[in-house]
This record gives structure tokens, C-alpha cells and sequence, in this order.
């Protein structure tokens, strides 16, 4: 690369080192060494075609970018092209120069990022943000001054009381904000204010915040203040608890934000552990014989966590700014284009500085006093409140001295204890939490909220005396004026008072008070100045020199944050922690504040929900802005109700000797409050009989939050109950027909996946059964019956497609946490369109063939693929029950969708069972039941199937014989229908068990579609995988199938990246030692 630079600019620092007046090419010496060049060519020989093949390749790479390509070998080639050139030729050691100065350039020098968790880690007060300056930015630091004042201002300024009434005051109602933003965009201002600025009450010179954007208003701006929010157990911080006691004197609302960041790490931190990614956060176990302390790794795993906790929390704070704040700032929000702003991503061809520190200045202090964007709503609650903390009626004519003295007796009032603190007159619960209703109606009501216009004459009268004094302080700061800073960021300074603002009478006060543009004060002139129009690109409509200079600061916050840049990254943040940090530019427009809200609230708002997706404008005005964009249908701009349901159904996991057609005694709620669960999804109501009432099925939603997922719980007690009369009954078929067809396309078409998926790894093979092989061939399970054509020879897109709408049927019904259910919600959206394409062309090709020869298929079509003859037959069927061609296209999706998953989780719990190594002394008996051809096999491996689906049901709450069992159950306590069956033990294994004994595997939403169906494929499955030799378990993460359990019923399985929970599984690795009997 040395090389390069050397062909393309001509420099000679060697030549410039002895002589000091020759860098000029084109004298004496360049001829002299040219010539000295040319002579050396005849002597090269064969390898003056390959110098001249290396240089053409260098000047390549120079010209169009990118890496090298060191298979090449163009690293030896140079050093090859170098050492051949004449001795003593000045080119020669130019050349080498430019190689040392490339390679030297290689690596940082000094390094960014260090090792070890005094660096890994946030400190309390923000040193070691910069390694190599650990002291910039830390809490207690001096202010930094970003431009130097040059020109004298008039030694007799104006009263700075006289300013406020001249040029910042409110005189009646506030002026709404034009583009209709809400209160809830400001709450976050005031949290990235409070987060920077803490000015020093003894040295105002210093400020007692660190200089980044670390979330102190949360976390405490040193180590004492952390200690005071946090648990000191599992990484957690006090419930609803926050560092800065400041918030507690603004609007409810910014102490609601503060709260559900509280609640997101806390969130955070429980999925840490839980997932334990490389046993980073491992429960030490204390032997007698360890040397360490076990207080001592204890309290090192709360810090781990907590500090990785906060690292994320972070994350998601600052994905908050650059595309929820920023983007509303810039209005991004109002735009089809994508684009967003983020300084953290690396530009080729462009050396911008990363993890440099940040120094926070007094202007940018200044500059963000947004007081003007104070609501009429809030300018009311702050009269109220400050009339109760000054003791004063007349308080919009306090003084600076009176104003500052009552806020030290107020804050002496404040609780110590942060987790003790209260606000808004809400009262702590038992838990130390907030009651969520509450908090919602605050947030709800703020959303709803315009804020205030920005700019001149529309500061409340009631913050005049924080206004005089803020005006006091830039004067002792001895700030530049207006104009030096508008031409220090290159802005045309101001000529006239019109040109800071046109409207006469302000322009008229401006003159009055100060004279000259140019003597015209830095804070009074970035308040009185004139704001931007709305348009793409401005959407807060600031002042102009603010709308220009806060983009500077916000990139340099960003982009000079260690831990926004280099070290933020899946390594720092755990895989899982890194997605929940980082957001979806399909989601929100990149938001994250939906990610936020929901997990704080996870039973309040719908996915689609605009006052979860975009809060910082009112719920109208986005409206307005969707229906602009085409987007409106969408999305659902309905207020959210307080609380979506009181707990979970109690009875959901009943288990009853035959179908029920009740849901009432499984109801805990009313079902008004969950109408919207089915209101704008119609394909599961669509395949069942008329007579299923809409009521009844609302309710059974609400209920299947209590079941297990495991058990196919993306459809409803009622509406898989139809569907499965519909699916078998109209079939008309034998069960022993039915399952052959299903056995036949499963041992195929698994045992062709299993060849095909399998790899070599010296001497053993190793498969992902779960990727490769289940999910692959129940989507084409599906496929086949439904008869949708597919390219696709691996299976990848068939299985995306069917994922996706599994997906999409799980997020409608609800049935996990809404932040995780938003991005599977938009991904299914794609999958969903893909198959609805492929399902019209099937099904209406078979109602031709219906309409023509009133008849399901024929004998021939049954016997060239039994399964599609089945498919041909069910289809038919609907359309002979009268379903139109578009009811037909929705039962299809919501039988895939439903049976996909179901599969899926089915699968792979029976094979982990029997390879754990609690079950797998019955591997060998299965094995030789694979190899073998007697005529009971099959009904032995069902045996096997179906004790091991009874066992895998993930934990639930059940009942027998009507009464209840409150307790977790896990692989030791399968589900059996009647207590007289238990012949043996919870944890055996027993093949002579009466089939009577699984009939609750064919109630209510176990089975997909039927028991039968499930139990063929679940003892194909056994027999194809039972021929592979010495099937076993890969050994670590691999073999490990990583589960939670929600809501003491929900399974959920952590994805093959470990980034995130999925309702179905993804990964389960396994090894083998020969193929040869599949």
C-alpha cells in the first residue's frame, strides 16, 4: 500500500532528509535517479514483467479500495519489486519509507481500548472514557469553552430581568409547537440536559456530571450515587428507582421515562443471567477447598451484571437519540426515505476519529434551554408545584436569591434513598414499584400533549427567575456573543436586528437593549432568534443557530463515546445484549423507544401501537403524517387502555377427559379489553364454523396466555378444535391412510436432508437436526399438502416463509412480550405476503378443477403423492362447505402458521429428551427399533413418540382430576389425563402405558391438527434419526437447546446467534459417526 502512495504522489523523504531543498521532483536529482532506473532495466530480465504486474495491481487496489487480497501474494511481490531495484537508488529507500509508514499505520498507536474491567466497563463518573486521557470528561471537571470571545462587549449590559420581559416571556397562552410535537420528546431533552449539565454550586466553573451521554439521571454521576440505586444482588437497581433527585422537581413525566429505563435494565439484567452467554455470569459454587471468598465472586457477578445491564440500557439510550430524538428533530419521521444519522457507523475513504472523549462547554450548556417548549398542560403543573416548594403565590416575580434558597430547603426534604423517593403523589407498592396503571396515564397524557413553540416570547413567566439566573451565569462564563459563535460554525454572522429575527417588535428590543448585532448576548440571542420553517430536515423548528450547531455537538457525543463506538459491540454487550441495544431500521423508522415502553409495560400497548412506535408526536399528527406516506392501515393510533388484562388465565392449562366448548371458566378479565387481538386478523376465525362467536374467541385468546407453547398455542381452544374436525372429519379419510402418507413424505424427505445437511469433521459427521432437518421438512410438510411451488432446493426459503408466519400468528394472538413480538411482527409481514401469493394459485387452480368435475382427486393423483392427493381433498372440501377463495387462502395460512411451529417445538423436544443424558439409556433400544423391519416397530417408536411428548411439555401450571397443581412441571412431571394411569413414575419412561392414557395430547391446542398427525411425524422422526450411529449430542453451546420460560407456561428458544428469543426453535447441533444406514 507504501508502494502506492509512492507511484501516485512521487514523494522522496529520503532525498528530503539529505537534502533539504530537493522535495521537488523535477530537478537534477529525480533526473539522475530516473536515469539511474532506466539503465537497470536490461539487467532485470523475466522479473521486470512481473515489477511492472505489481505495481499496475497496487495502483488498482489505490484507485478502487478495499482489502487486500493476500492470496495473491502482492505483500511478497512488493517486497520483492523493492529489494530488485539498484542499489543505492533513492526510489529504493522511498519505497521502503512508504512501506514502514503503512504497516506502522496498520495499528493504533497508542491503543483505544483496553483489557480488563476498569475499562470494559462505564465508570461512575466517567473516567477512562478516553484510555489514553482518562481525565476528559470526568464528573468534577472544568467546563470547556468552545469558541474564545474576541469581541468586547458594552461594559453596561442590560438588566438581565429586563431581557426575560423584553424577549423570553410568555404573555398568555403557549404557543403551540407547529409540527405538533409532543410533551414526551422534551422529557427526553430534559434527560439529556440533566445528563450533561450539573453545573458546581460552589465553582460554577466546573460541572459535576461527566461529560457523555452515560444515562446519569439514572445511574448517579459518582460511585456514592450509584451505590445508592442499586440492589447489589443479580446486577439489578432498586425498583423504580433513580440517581438524580433534580427529575423529581420536573414534570411526572420525565420521572416516568427515568422509570422504564429503570425497568429496561432491570429487564436486561435478569436476561443476562438467565442466558448466561459462555458462563460470563455463572452462579459461583463454593467449595470448601476454594481459597476465594464466595461473598467475593458473588459480588463480582452483581458487578458483571450491572455493568453490563448498563452498557446495554446505554445502548438503547443513545439508539433512543440518534432515531427516535434525532429523528423527530430532523423530521426523518415524515419521510419513505430510510436514512438516518448515525455517527457510530465506519465510512470507508473518510478518517473520522472514533472514542476521542468529549469535554462538555458552557455554550452547548446554554444552548440547551429549550424553556419555550414548556406546555400549557405543564406550565399549569409547575405553577401548582412551585407554589407548594417556595411557599410563595407570587412566585413569577421571585428573585434569583429566593429562587435558589428554596430549592435547598426542597431538596433537604428529598429522601435519601433513591429507591424510597416518590413523585406525582404515587404510591410505592409492596415491591417498591410504581403501580403501572398510573405510570401509563402520565406517559398516555404527556404523548397526547402539543409541546410549546421554540423561540422568542414563549418562556413561562414562571421559570423567569432560573431564566435570569441562566443569563447571569453565561455573563460570569464570559461566553462569546451570538455572531462570534455563528462564525466560529461557519454561519453567515447577522447584519441587521432582522436578520436575528423578522418580527419587527422583537427586532426592535433586540436594539434597544443591546445596540449593535454584534453586541447582542449569545443565550438572550439564541432564544430571540428567529426559528426555521418546518420542512424535511427541520422538524423541531429550532432557532437557527441552535438547528445548525446542536448537530455538531450531537456527533461529537456520539462518535467520541468509547463505548458508542469501538466498544460497542456483541463482545461488550453479549450477543443478546447487543440486539436488544441496536435498532430495526423496519421497525419505527429505527426507533427504539417502542423496545422501551414495552418492556416497561409489556401488557399495555399493541405492536402497532404510534404511542409505543413514534411518542414524540401526538397520536393525531401522526395519523396525519402516515396517511402521507401511505403507511396509515398499518398501524393502530387508538390510546392504549391502562392495563390490557389483571393477570393471566387461571384454569388455561386445564386438562379435561374430552373437548370442552366453554371458555368461561378459563377467562380471568373481560374480553372488551382484548377485542383488538382478533380485530384486524380474520384468518383463524375464517376456517371455523359459523357458529364460533367472535366473544368466545377473544376470550380464549386472553386465556392462551397461560398455556404452553409447546402445545401449539399460537391457535385457540375454539378455533383449533374446528380446525381440526375440519381438517380430518372432511377428509373422510382412515387414520391408517392418512398417517402412511405422512410417514412416507417424512422419512423421505427427512432422510434426503439428513444425506444432504450432514458435514464431515475428520471422522465424525456433524448436523444441525433443528435447521437442517425439522423445520426444513415441516415447512415442506405443509408446502406439499397445500401444493405451493417452490425454487427453492435447500429449504431455506420455504422455511423463512413458514418461520414468519408461525411468527405472525404468535405476535396477533399476543401470546409473548410485546418489545420481542414487534420485530418478529414486521419480519412475518414479508413471509406472509410470499405464501398468500402461492396459496391463491394453488387453491384457485383446484376450485377450476372443483367447479369442473364437482369431486376431490382422483385415485391417480392420490397414488402419485398421497400427501397432495390429501391437501387436493382438504382444500375441496372447504370449497364445497361454501368458503370463498379468500376464506380458503386465510384457513391455509392459519393451518400452516399454526402446525409450522407446533412441529417445530414438538420435534425437537422428543429428540432432546431421549439424547439428555437423563433419558438416553433409551437410545439404543430406538436405534435397533430403526434398523429394524418387524411389524411392531412402528407401533413401539409411536410408544416412544408419545411418552417423550407427554414428558417435553415445557412447565405449566396443570390440574387432575379437577384440582389444580400450582407448581412448575418440567421433563418429571408429564401431563396425564387421569391420575389411575400413573402406573409408574413421573420420570420413567412406559411403553406399556394404555393409549387412553395420551388423549389430552389431542385436546384443545396440543396437537396442531390431531394426534394422529403429530404422532406419525414424531415417530418417523425417531425412526430416521435412530439409523444414524452413535447419534449423540454435540458437545458445549452447540448441543445445548437454550430455553425460557414466560409466564410460567410460554417457551421460548434462543435463536441460533444467540440475539434473541423466538417462539419456535432454531439450532440444536448433533454428531455421528455414519451416514451409511439413512
Amino acid at each position: 500500500m507504501g508502494a502506492i502512495e509512492v507511484v501516485n504522489k512521487r514523494e522522496t523523504d529520503d532525498n528530503a532528509v539529505t537534502h533539504p531543498k530537493s522535495r521537488n521532483w523535477f530537478n537534477g536529482s529525480f533526473f539522475s535517479e530516473l536515469r539511474r532506473l532506466v539503465r537497470s532495466l536490461p539487467t532485470a530480465g523475466p522479473r521486470l514483467i512481473k515489477d511492472i504486474s505489481t505495481v499496475i495491481s497496487l495502483s488498482r487496489m489505490l484507485v478502487f479500495g478495499g482489502y487486500v487480497d493476500d492470496k495473491t501474494y502482492i505483500g511478497e511481490r512488493l517486497l520483492q519489486l523493492i529489494a530488485g531495484l539498484p542499489e543505492g537508488l533513492g526510489l529504493r529507500k522511498t519505497f521502503t519509507g512508504h512501506l514502514v509508514k503503512q504497516l506502522w499505520s496498520e495499528l493504533e498507536h497508542p491503543p483505544k481500548c483496553y483489557l480488563g474491567d476498569e475499562y470494559k466497563y462505564r465508570t461512575a463518573d466517567g473516567h477512562n472514557n478516553n484510555v489514553v486521557l482518562p481525565e476528559l470528561g470526568r464528573a468534577g471537571s472544568a467546563y470547556a469553552r468552545s469558541v474564545t470571545p474576541m469581541n468586547e462587549l458594552p461594559a453596561a449590559l442590560p438588566d438581565a430581568s429586563t431581557v426575560f420581559d423584553a424577549l423570553f416571556a410568555r404573555d398568555g397562552q403557549a404557543k403551540e409547537h407547529p409540527n405538533k410535537i409532543a410533551s414526551t420528546l422534551f422529557y427526553m431533552a430534559t434527560i439529556v440536559t440533566h445528563d450533561l449539565f450539573l453545573t458546581n454550586d460552589q465553582d460554577p466553573n466546573k460541572v459535576d456530571n461527566s461529560s457523555y451521554l452515560d444515562l446519569s439521571p439514572l445511574y448517579g454521576n459518582n460511585q456514592s450515587q450509584q451505590d445508592g440505586v442499586r440492589t447489589f444482588v443479580d446486577g439489578k437497581l432498586k425498583p423504580d428507582a433513580f440517581a438524580d433527585a433534580r427529575i423529581l422537581g420536573l414534570p411526572p413525566g420525565v420521572c416516568v421515562m427515568l422509570v422504564c429505563f429503570n425497568r429496561f435494565h432491570n429487564h436486561i439484567a435478569a436476561g443476562l443471567a438467565a442466558i448466561n452467554e459462555s458462563n460470563r455470569f455463572e452462579v459461583p459454587v463454593y467449595r470448601t477447598s476454594d481459597q476465594q471468598n464466595p461473598q467475593s465472586a458473588l459480588r463480582k457477578r452483581d458487578n458483571d451484571l450491572f455493568q453490563t445491564a448498563r452498557l446495554i440500557t446505554c445502548g438503547l439510550y443513545i439508539s433512543i437519540l440518534l432515531f427516535d430524538y434525532l429523528g423527530t428533530i430532523l423530521a426523518l419521521n415524515r419521510s419513505k426515505s430510510g436514512w438516518n444519522m448515525d455517527p457510530r457507523e465506519v465510512f470507508s475513504r473518510v478518517d473520522i476519529p472514533t472514542a476521542t472523549g468529549n469535554q462538555t462547554s458552557v455554550e452547548f450548556n446554554l444552548i440547551y434551554r429549550w424553556h419555550s417548549a414548556v406546555s400549557a398542560r405543564d406550565e399549569g403543573w409547575a405553577n401548582s408545584y412551585f407554589k407548594k416548594v417556595f411557599h410563595n403565590d407570587n412566585i413569577n416575580e421571585m428573585s434569583s436569591d429566593y429562587f435558589i434558597k428554596g430549592l435547598r430547603e426542597w431538596g433537604k426534604t428529598i429522601d435519601k434513598d433513591p429507591g424510597r423517593r416518590e413523585f406525582a403523589r404515587l404510591r410505592r407498592g409492596e415491591n417498591g414499584k410504581f403501580a403501572d396503571e398510573a405510570l401509563v396515564k402520565i406517559l398516555q397524557d404527556s404523548t397526547e400533549d402539543i409541546a410549546g413553540a421554540l423561540g422568542a416570547r414563549n418562556v413561562p413567566k414562571i421559570l423567569k427567575a432560573a431564566e435570569v439566573l441562566g443569563i447571569k451565569q453565561a455573563r460570569q462564563w464570559q461566553v462569546a456573543s451570538l455572531n462570534e459563535f455563528r462564525r466560529f460554525f461557519h454561519l453567515k454572522p447577522h447584519q441587521t436586528f432582522l436578520d436575528i429575527n423578522r418580527d419587527p417588535d422583537i427586532a426592535r428590543s433586540l436594539e434597544v437593549l443591546y445596540g449593535h448585532p454584534d453586541h447582542v448576548e449569545l443565550y438572550p440571542g439564541l432564544v430571540a432568534e428567529e426559528t426555521k420553517e418546518a420542512m424535511e430536515g427541520q422538524g423541531l423548528c429550532l432557532g437557527f443557530t441552535v438547528g445548525t450547531t446542536i448537530l455538531s455537538d450531537a456527533i461529537a457525543l456520539v462518535r467520541g463515546d468509547r463505548f458508542y463506538t469501538d466498544d460497542f459491540n456483541s463482545a461488550r454487550l453479549t450477543h443478546w445484549g447487543f440486539d436488544q441495544a441496536s435498532a430495526s431500521t423496519k421497525i419505527a423508522k429505527g426507533g427504539g423507544m417502542y423496545k422501551l415502553l414495552m418492556q416497561a409495560f409489556p401488557d399495555v400497548y399493541k405492536p402497532n401501537s404510534v404511542y409505543a412506535l413514534f411518542p414524540f408526536t401526538i397520536p393525531q399528527e401522526n395519523r396525519r403524517i402516515l396517511q402521507a406516506l401511505g403507511e396509515d392501515k398499518c398501524y393502530d393510533f387508538e390510546r392504549p387502555l391502562s392495563i390490557k388484562y389483571k393477570g393471566h388465565a387461571q384454569g388455561s392449562s386445564r386438562i379435561t377427559n374430552g373437548p370442552s366448548t366453554s371458555t368461561s371458566n378459563v377467562f380471568d378479565g373481560t374480553s372488551e379489553h382484548n377485542q383488538w387481538t382478533w380485530s384486524s386478523f380474520p384468518t383463524a376465525t375464517l376456517i371455523f364454523d359459523e357458529g364460533v362467536s367472535r366473544r368466545s374467541i377473544s376470550e380464549s385468546a386472553l386465556a392462551m396466555r397461560g398455556r404452553s407453547i409447546l402445545d401449539g398455542s399460537f391457535m385457540i381452544d375454539n378455533a383449533l378444535l374446528s380446525a381440526k374436525q375440519l381438517l380430518i372429519e372432511t377428509l373422510g379419510q382412515p387414520d391408517e391412510i392418512i398417517g402412511s402418507a405422512i410417514r412416507e413424505f417424512y422419512e423421505t424427505e427427512m432422510s434426503a436432508l439428513v444425506r444432504l445437511r450432514s458435514s464431515k469433521l475428520r471422522d465424525i459427521y456433524q448436523l444441525d437436526v433443528v435447521n437442517d432437518v425439522l423445520n426444513i421438512s415441516h415447512a415442506r410438510f405443509m408446502h406439499r399438502l397445500f401444493g405451493i411451488a417452490t425454487d427453492d432446493d435447500d429449504g431455506s426459503e420455504v422455511l423463512s416463509e413458514a418461520s414468519a408466519l408461525a411468527a405472525s400468528l404468535a405476535t396477533e394472538l399476543n401470546v409473548f412480550e410485546s418489545a420481542e413480538s414487534a420485530s418478529l411482527r414486521d419480519a412475518a409481514q414479508e413471509g406472509e405476503r410470499t405464501l398468500r401469493i402461492a396459496l391463491r394459485k394453488s387453491c384457485q387452480a383446484i376450485k377450476i378443477n372443483e367447479d369442473v368435475s364437482q369431486g376431490g382427486p382422483t385415485d391417480a393423483q392420490r397414488q402419485e403423492d398421497a400427501l397432495r392427493g390429501l391437501g387436493i381433498q382438504l382444500v375441496s372440501a372447504w370449497f364445497r362447505k361454501g368458503k370463498t377463495l379468500e376464506q380458503v387462502i386465510e384457513a391455509a395460512l392459519a393451518v400452516i402458521g399454526a402446525t409450522v411451529a407446533s412441529q417445530a417445538r414438538a420435534s425437537v423436544c422428543v429428540l432432546d429428551l431421549y439424547l439428555s443424558d437423563r433419558y438416553k439409556h433409551h437410545w439404543h433400544d430406538i436405534a435397533q427399533l430403526a434398523r429394524s423391519n418387524s411389524p411392531d416397530v412402528h407401533a413401539r417408536l409411536k410408544k416412544y413418540a408419545l411418552e417423550a411428548y407427554s414428558l417435553g411439555t415445557p412447565s405449566a401450571k396443570h390440574s387432575m382430576n379437577g384440582k389444580a397443581l400450582a407448581k412448575e412441571r418440567s421433563y418429571s412431571e408429564p401431563l396425564w389425563t387421569d391420575s389411575r394411569t400413573l402406573k409408574t413414575k413421573f420420570d420413567e419412561i412406559d411403553l406399556e402405558r394404555p393409549s387412553s392414557s395420551y388423549e389430552h395430547l389431542n385436546q384443545g391446542t396440543r396437537s396442531g391438527y390431531g394426534l394422529l398427525v403429530m404422532s406419525e411425524i414424531l415417530s418417523t422422526e425417531l425412526r430416521v434419526f435412530g439409523r444414524l450411529k452413535n447419534l449423540r449430542l454435540a458437545p458445549g453451546s452447540q448441543g445445548f437447546l437454550k430455553t425460557k420460560v414466560i409466564d410460567e407456561s410460554l417457551t421460548m428458544y434462543m435463536d441460533k446467534s444467540w440475539s434473541a428469543w423466538l417462539p419456535y426453535p432454531t439450532t440444536k447441533v448433533v454428531h455421528f459417526d455414519a451416514l451409511e444406514e439413512v
